[in-house]
């Protein structure tokens, strides 16, 4: 009877590391992704919009050429802007933003359906907004835009709609970062009672 109540726990000790072997290689887990605090998550996302879009208003004003200050500190901005987006990236706000459905609860989909939403409307908002810019203003002004400055434009304006829903989950869901660290407790719990079947 004891061998054959240590031949089932040794089975279901081998699907269970089975089943976490394939919903690891299936699926990008949270604990991949740092445990940055909303505070810092806003702090970075702030300095990423202020230097892409500082270099637009740089280029549309300066034109930097080659060899001018202005084109160095345009690639510095550029360069700050890119890694604050990369350090954004790293957050457990861009996992609930970005993850596959399969990899959030119901609680964290509404979450993200919902700043989703907000960021489609700003960027609506955005998109108009640039419409007006190139189209109505120049006739009100001595502004005359080219199509480097449309490109620009939609360049920064995308570049901050991918930082959007980050910012917004840090703003309206700080204790996202704290629910990362309490779900890697209760995972690191869970495979200790497993292991000990």
């Amino acid at each position: 009877m004891s061998t054959i109540i240590n031949e089932l726990k040794r089975a279901v000790r081998f699907n269970l590391t089975k089943t976490k072997e394939l919903s690891s290689k299936a699926r990008p887990h949270r604990e991949q992704y740092m445990k940055i605090s909303s505070i810092a998550v806003k702090i970075l996302v702030i300095l990423a919009w202020a230097a892409i879009w500082f270099r637009f208003l740089l280029k549309e004003v300066v034109q930097p050429v080659d060899g001018h200050w202005s084109y160095l500190v345009s690639v510095i901005l550029l360069i700050v802007a890119m890694l604050g987006g990369i350090g954004v990236s790293m957050s457990t706000f861009w996992f609930t933003g970005n993850a596959p459905e399969r990899s959030l609860d119901e609680r964290e989909l509404s979450q993200r359906n919902r700043v989703y939403v907000r960021t489609s409307q700003v960027l609506m908002f955005c998109i108009a907004f640039g419409w007006y810019l190139f189209e109505i203003a120049p006739m009100h002004s001595g502004w005359s835009p080219d199509l480097q400055s449309v490109e620009r434009y939609l360049f920064s304006v995308f570049f901050s709609m991918l930082l959007f829903p980050t910012f917004l989950l840090a703003v309206t869901e700080p204790s996202l970062s704290d629910e990362a660290e309490d779900n890697d407790t209760t995972e690191t719990n869970q495979e200790r009672k497993d292991s000990m079947i």
